[in-house]
């Protein structure tokens, strides 16, 4: 199983659209610690100053950014939770 790319019907959908950073960053942040390791969690933003925040969650955290979609008026990135250590 290829772990990078997770099965759309697991997917879930953290909608951050109408949060600022670092609100945003925060609030996903406190999602993905609740969802399973492995699990794949799409985050939707609209605050383009947040990019960098996921940027260093993902990072930070070691979770795996795996997917980005500009749709114009926000941005969805497509995050993998890290298996737990």
């Amino acid at each position: 199983m290829n772990r990078m790319k997770p099965d759309r019907a697991s997917t879930m959908i953290f909608d951050a659209r109408h949060l600022k950073c670092p609100i945003s960053v925060l609030a996903a942040k406190k999602f993905l610690s609740r969802v399973a390791a492995g699990a794949a969690v799409e985050v939707i933003s609209d605050d383009r100053a947040s990019l960098a925040g996921f940027q260093a969650l993902c990072r930070d955290r070691h979770h795996h950014l795996i997917g980005f979609k500009d749709r114009g008026d926000a941005f969805t990135l497509t995050i993998l939770r890290r298996d737990n250590v």
